[in-house]
């Protein structure tokens, strides 16, 4: 036996034992799942098509390994670069293929497994493009998103960056390494922002304020409806006890302020609102 059928023979076992154990079948079961693998795997012509599955994994693999360092090698050609951007130049020209193009790209963001993976490849992607050039990538793992964002896109390093000439990407690393030698930078970068951002602070202020005044407007309303009602039946300035205990959600202590005296000490002053009635005609 080949190490290859070895191998393919011990991932089978492997998968039929986790198939079994996460199915919960019971142990009489399982042995006779395994006297079928065996006798299963006894037969030449099974272990061959599944070497021949195994053997052409690899070399997909293999193919696409090799597919990216010659699109690599391709890309750096500055003739075919030139002539591939004008082409994609020309079909972006025009709008049905625009329309077409951004249909896909929404289509690919939404599904959230693609966009894992794809997220997953610029990650990994980041990653080993900081241990190509001596960088730290915790450090820049570190920093927040919105600044790590600006930072890619103005050094066009997360998109294109291969497609650009070497004096241009021998430019990026430059301006990259400058900000990882400034100590400023790295003191930001290795704190992470704990607290709400600016937008969502204000956010919660305005409602803040919005409920304050929307609940001081109807104390102040129902305070000057008792002053008008009282104006009706012949006062000239209403006097009202308002006891804002009951609209007031701060407790005691705003209640016995209003009253001008502290808890147990009386009713204190009365609030006095001075309402100008209108003129009679």
């Amino acid at each position: 036996m080949g190490l290859m059928d070895l191998k393919a023979e011990v991932l089978q076992y492997q998968r039929t034992q986790t198939t079994a154990t996460r199915k919960g079948y019971s142990d009489e079961a399982r042995v006779r799942m395994s006297a079928k693998m065996k006798a299963r795997w006894a037969d030449p012509e099974y272990k061959e098509t599944v070497s021949q599955r195994i053997l052409q994994g690899a070399q997909r693999t293999a193919n696409r390994e090799l597919c990216s360092v010659k699109k690599k090698e391709l890309w750096a050609d500055e003739q075919y670069r030139s002539q591939m951007n004008q082409q994609r130049a020309e079909r972006f020209a025009d709008p049905a293929y625009r329309e077409w193009w951004s249909r896909r790209v929404r289509a690919t963001w939404s599904d959230p497994v693609k966009r894992a993976n794809i997220l997953a490849r610029q990650r990994a992607r980041m990653d080993q493009w900081y241990a190509d050039h001596g960088m730290d990538a915790d450090v820049m793992k570190g920093i927040p998103y919105n600044i790590r964002r600006q930072i890619y896109k103005q050094l066009g390093v997360n998109s294109g960056f291969v497609s650009r000439s070497a004096d241009e990407r021998e430019a990026m690393v430059r301006k990259i390494k400058a900000l990882f030698a400034n100590p400023h930078f790295l003191a930001k970068a290795k704190v992470r922002r704990r607290s709400p951002s600016a937008g969502t602070r204000r956010k919660k202020e305005d409602e803040e304020k919005e409920r304050q005044e929307a609940y001081w407007s109807r104390v102040y309303g129902a305070i000057i409806y008792e002053a008008q009602q009282k104006e009706a039946n012949g006062h000239g300035v209403g006097v009202v006890y308002a006891d804002l205990l009951s609209v007031n959600e701060a407790g005691a202590g705003a209640r016995d302020s209003a009253r001008g005296g502290a808890a147990g000490e009386g009713k204190g002053e009365p609030l006095v609102v001075r309402y100008q009635p209108k003129p009679r005609r």
